[in-house]
């Protein structure tokens, strides 16, 4: 099972680093998240990775919680982590988000600084 688990992630496994963007729940990560990464402990060594989270709380702790998870499979993460604050207000009445640009655009140089590490 896990050599067919690999042959499907080949293409993303062949990258040199990842953006993981991450929802915050109850203060922290959903399990799915970490069951995905252990499932591919050895294939994310020594890769660069950048966590953006995000929630409707300004507290950052999924980021944290999951910037050890990170550390401990040995991905080289970025010394930047942006969380992104949500708010019922930039969503329309079907649950989209009204304006993508307007919405994130602040967030924008922090996340262009943390790629270019």
């Amino acid at each position: 099972m896990r050599g067919k688990m690999i042959k499907k992630c080949a293409i993303y496994l062949s990258y040199d680093g990842y953006v993981f963007v991450i929802p915050e729940y109850k203060s922290s990560y959903p399990a799915s998240i970490k069951n995905a990464v252990d499932y591919l402990l050895k294939e994310w060594n020594e890769k660069a990775a950048l966590i953006i989270s995000y929630s409707f709380s300004r507290s950052g702790k999924s980021a944290k919680h999951f910037r050890r998870v990170l550390e401990s499979v040995k991905l080289k993460l970025t010394a930047i982590t942006q969380s992104l604050t949500l708010t019922k207000q930039i969503f329309n009445q079907n649950g989209q988000i009204k304006n993508m640009d307007k919405t994130f655009f602040a967030y924008t140089d922090t996340i262009k600084k943390a790629i270019q590490q």
